[in-house]
């Protein structure tokens, strides 16, 4: 039996319409970067909305890092990427 997967949410379907009336329903839109060759869930590991793309990018273009390299540029997309927005502070107050 062909099932086709929704590639945001992973869900299966066994009709291609249902799919389709899926991904209607909940507004799923998968990623359409130039990341991967095929429509993908947001955020995969090589998706060029995910901070460390460039550094997965580079490292399918050949460059074999080591562990030091690969370190500093982990900290410096860590360092120039916007985070998520604090909505509460963690930690209770005295």
């Amino acid at each position: 039996m062909t099932r086709y997967r929704c590639p945001v949410c992973g869900t299966r379907r066994t009709d291609w319409n249902l799919l389709v009336a899926h991904q209607r329903q909940h507004g799923h839109k998968p990623c359409t970067c130039p990341g991967y060759h095929h429509p993908h869930r947001p955020g995969s590991p090589f998706c060029e909305s995910r901070p460390t793309s460039g550094v997965a990018a580079a490292i399918r273009a050949g460059w074999e890092p080591t562990s030091e390299e690969l370190l500093d540029a982990l900290i410096e997309v860590t360092l120039t990427t916007a985070g998520r927005p604090l909505r509460q502070w963690p930690y209770p107050e005295n």
